[in-house]
């Protein structure tokens, strides 16, 4: 009896174990902050000079942002968004970069990158814990 307990136990443990490896979902849009996680709205599409993420970011003639990308950008890329004036500076978790943006950056080259979403982080997600 002990043994059919343990055999069936094992079988199930097969069938089930490999359903919830597969079951996570791979999020790679999902943003992991000290103050949470959150997705992005995809926005690349959209985007214009004149968009309210550009004239929020606006600080002493540069633009001041955080761009997400559907896969990490090669450094091939990164050289190419920085000759266009778009300096990728700190990773964030998940394929996101705080970038500076030069006044004149080329648009046209950051929607022709991997780039899914440019935003701003809003004050709630950028205050720190105090220990």
């Amino acid at each position: 009896m002990p043994h059919t307990f343990t055999r069936i136990s094992r079988l199930l443990l097969l069938l089930v174990f490999p359903t919830i490896i597969y079951g996570q979902a791979d999020d790679s849009r999902t943003m992991m902050l000290s103050t949470g996680m959150f997705v992005p709205a995809e926005n690349i599409g959209q985007l214009s000079k004149q968009s309210v993420v550009f004239n929020k970011s606006l600080f002493d003639q540069k633009h001041y942002v955080v761009i997400q990308f559907s896969s990490l950008p090669s450094q091939a890329e990164k050289d190419r968004l920085k000759a266009a004036g778009i300096e990728l500076k700190d990773y964030l978790p998940y394929n996101a970069y705080t970038a500076v943006l030069n006044q004149n950056f080329n648009l046209t080259s950051l929607q022709s990158s991997s780039a899914r979403s440019v935003f701003t982080f809003s004050r709630n997600k950028k205050h720190f814990p105090v220990y």
